[in-house]
């Protein structure tokens, strides 16, 4: 999957319809504070899901942005 260019001036958002409006809040608040400290220090963010497509959705999430991760099963 290839990256699009936005145009100068323009914001593309993707909507994703498996994540609530807070859900997407949380994870858009984690990014800009990731990319706000430059991982100068570690940031924990815990999430809950049974849904295998939000799971899917976090994981390829966290690769783009290159957050080291860890899955914990309860």
């Amino acid at each position: 999957m290839g990256y699009i260019s936005e145009p100068d001036g323009v914001d593309f958002t993707v909507v994703h319809k498996h994540l609530s409006e807070q859900e997407a809040n949380e994870i858009s608040a984690f990014i800009e504070q990731y990319k706000a400290k430059k991982m100068t220090t570690p940031v924990k963010l815990e999430i809950t899901t049974n849904n295998a497509d939000e799971l899917a959705f976090l994981v390829e999430l966290f690769g783009r942005v290159g957050v080291e991760w860890a899955m914990v099963k309860r």
